[in-house]
């Protein structure tokens, strides 16, 4: 019976985080529907590895695949995109000719910064709806629930490396 209690649990659980999921995308999307043309999640994603492992504004190519987990060819998909907009731009290391390095141009940045504005608002905008109160208590909650994952996540992790 309690099993079945749990399961019951888990997939509430899961039917909140995937509706929570869909309804954060959509005021996502809403919030830039007359944004400026952009890739978010790839120009995000380099620019975050540019501030991690970048030098000088610009990453390797090599570095991207290596922080993303994807091969080099999905790396270069997504930078053909960027730059095809205007976004973003690759050279050859003037240091050594076999390594690309790829930099946020300053149209990408500009549309970064206007994008990353407006979701800053929409998320304001739900975090005023909640009051100072609720989003103090939340961000408490919602740490304790990443270390609970985290941790189980870690349990699952060993389980597996103990598999022959």
């Amino acid at each position: 019976m309690e099993g079945h209690i749990g399961d019951q649990r888990s997939k509430a659980v899961m039917r909140y985080l995937d509706r929570l999921k869909k309804s954060v995308r959509r005021g996502a999307s809403l919030s830039l529907a007359n944004a400026p043309k952009l890739h978010l999640g790839i120009l995000e994603g380099l620019n975050h590895a540019i501030e991690v492992r970048g030098q000088d504004g610009a990453v390797y190519v090599s570095d991207l695949a290596e922080i993303f987990k994807q091969p080099l060819p999905a790396i270069s998909r997504g930078l053909r995109t960027l730059e095809q907009d205007g976004l973003a731009q690759r050279q050859t290391d003037p240091n050594d000719r076999r390594r690309t390095l790829v930099r946020i141009t300053p149209k990408g940045e500009e549309s970064r910064l206007i994008c990353e504005s407006r979701l800053n608002d929409y998320i304001t905008g739900i975090m005023d709806d909640l009051g100072e109160e609720f989003c103090q208590q939340f961000a408490k909650d919602a740490e304790t629930l990443l270390q609970a994952i985290e941790r189980q996540n870690e349990k699952l992790l060993a389980e597996k490396e103990k598999m022959p």
